[in-house]
């Protein structure tokens, strides 16, 4: 399973990168896959990534995965908001669910996370500037806010 090889993983810079392209795509493939809200595992792999992110520290890569994974936006249902899978059925899930949102979204705001999401924008990286240019509005977020 998934999460079990990311937490297993050792941090190991490349399963973690990938793993960061995983999710991109799960956040987005609703109806096309397994979605992240409907991975049974999801916030298992969610808390998994995070301790290696926070180990790893920041990249634009890792940026975009943190920022894209962790948007709200009116136009679709907030990916770590709505629809936590297992609630009402696991106990603990939503308070889990809602936990990992929040560290996702203070890592992104963390002042070096910032400057390297930051210095991608200034080199033109496409997927920053897609985040800054298509959802800036909906993150919030003081790597997009402040440029």
């Amino acid at each position: 399973m998934l999460h079990e090889a990311v937490a297993e993983s050792g941090a190991d810079a490349d399963v973690v990168d990938r793993t960061g392209r995983i999710l991109h795509v799960m956040t987005y493939c609703e109806g096309m896959g397994t979605s992240l809200r409907r991975y049974p595992h999801a916030v298992a792999l969610m808390e998994a990534y995070l301790r290696h992110l926070r180990r790893l520290g920041p990249t634009v890569e890792r940026c975009f995965a943190v920022a894209t994974v962790a948007t709200t936006s009116p136009r679709r249902p907030a990916l770590l908001t709505d629809e936590v899978p297992g609630i009402g059925e696991v106990p603990g899930i939503k308070e889990r669910w809602d936990e990992a949102r929040a560290s996702y979204l203070a890592l992104i705001d963390r002042t070096e996370w910032c400057e390297v999401a930051r210095g991608g924008l200034a080199d033109g990286d496409q997927r920053l500037m897609w985040l800054a240019t298509k959802m800036a509005g909906d993150l919030r977020l003081r790597a997009f806010s402040e440029t």
